[in-house]
Order: C-alpha cells, then sequence, then structure tokens
C-alpha cells in the first residue's frame, strides 16, 4: 500500500464512507510488517435478496460424502457441497427453481408429514434414528430399525 501512498486509515475512511454504520473496522499501523483490516457487518437488518425464501433464516455450506457412479469406474466417493438451513420451509424450498427436491430433506417432522405425508416422514424419523445411532460408530440393523413403530 505504501508504493500506492495509500494509509490503513485512508481505507477505513473510505469505507466508512461509502457504507454508513453497515460496517465496523479495525486495523493496524500502517508501520506494521504485515497490514491487517478486519471488517465486522454490524447491520444485521440488511435487506433480504430477491431469492430469499421465508422462515430461512440462515444458510451453513458444508461438505457430504456422496457415491457417484462413473461410468468406466462404478461408484466413486465424492465430496459435494450441500446447503443446511436454520428454520423450515420445505414447501417452498422444495418448490424452488435451482434446488434438486428429490434430493431436499428436513429433520422437522410436522412439516415433513403437512407436506410429503405419513410415508415420508416414517422414513425420516427412521433415518434420523439411524444418524444418531450411528454417530459414535455404532451400527443398527436397518431392518431391526424398521420395526420400530
Amino acid at each position: 500500500m505504501a508504493d500506492k501512498k495509500l494509509s490503513m486509515a485512508d481505507s477505513v475512511e473510505k469505507i466508512n464512507h461509502e457504507f454508513d454504520d453497515d460496517f465496523s473496522c479495525i486495523f493496524n499501523d500502517d508501520n506494521a510488517d504485515k497490514l491487517i483490516l478486519r471488517v465486522r457487518i454490524t447491520n444485521d437488518e440488511a435487506p433480504k435478496g430477491e431469492y430469499s425464501i421465508p422462515d430461512i433464516n440462515k444458510v451453513f455450506i458444508k461438505y457430504g460424502k456422496v457415491n457417484k457412479f462413473q461410468e468406466n469406474e462404478g461408484f466413486k466417493p465424492d465430496n459435494e457441497l450441500m446447503l443446511d438451513t436454520e428454520g423450515v420451509n420445505l414447501l417452498a424450498v422444495m418448490c424452488h427453481e435451482d434446488v434438486d427436491a428429490t434430493r431436499t430433506t428436513s429433520n422437522h417432522l410436522i412439516e415433513v408429514i403437512d407436506v410429503l405425508g405419513i410415508e415420508a416422514v416414517r422414513r425420516s424419523l427412521l433415518d434420523e434414528l439411524r444418524a444418531v445411532t450411528s454417530f459414535d460408530g455404532s451400527y443398527v440393523n436397518y431392518k431391526a430399525s424398521g420395526h420400530s413403530p
């Protein structure tokens, strides 16, 4: 930044001028070996985008393991990006054009029974039970868990 004749204070002043109270900036001295500027979003009431879904408050990105079929090699494990949400609106999510409704799941049983019916909620409950019991490496036979009410 020195070769451009910019200081950290000038940069922060421009950010504050452009974004008003939406950001809070903390920065170190211009003489430091490594220049660090930390920006925190302080305005949580920012307008939601045109693609937002009601009742979905936050979205988290995670990697999930899936088996993908390749013609030459057969099934091969692969990492895939998945979205977890805080909040529930299963019907709106499944109707969204950019969402694969066949791979969408929910652990909110009341919403599942309202949207998909009794068999889907049974399957969802069994999947949740299997996920909880296998979390620490335990194995539960699918046939044994399928006999649960």
